[in-house]
C-alpha cells in the first residue's frame, strides 16, 4: 500500500516542528519536497508530495524526519544553528 493519511499527517507535523526549530527561507512545502528527494530519492510534486511513496518508504521517511527533528532540538538546546 501507499503512505497512509496518518503517516502523512505525522510527516507534516514533523516538518512544521523542524521549521520552528531551524528556520529557513524555504516554506514547509519546499522542505517537505526536499526531504522526500533527499531521504527517499523521489521527485515529489507540491500538489501531491506523497503520491508515489509506499508504506515502507513512509516508515523510513518518518524515522529519518524524527532524527532531523531530534538533531535540530539538540542544536537549539546548545544555542547553535546549522543545516541537518
Amino acid at each position: 500500500g501507499m503512505m497512509t493519511a496518518k503517516q502523512q499527517a505525522y510527516a507534516w507535523h514533523l516538518i512544521y516542528e523542524l521549521c520552528d526549530l531551524d528556520p529557513s527561507a524555504a516554506t514547509p512545502g519546499e522542505r517537505m519536497i526536499g526531504a522526500i528527494r533527499k531521504i527517499i530519492g523521489i521527485e515529489a510534486s507540491a500538489a501531491r508530495p506523497f503520491a508515489w511513496i509506499s508504506f515502507e518508504q513512509g516508515r523510513k521517511f518518518l524515522t529519518t524526519l524524527k532524527y532531523y527533528v531530534d538533531s535540530a532540538t539538540r542544536r537549539a538546546a546548545k544555542g547553535g544553528r546549522g543545516s541537518g
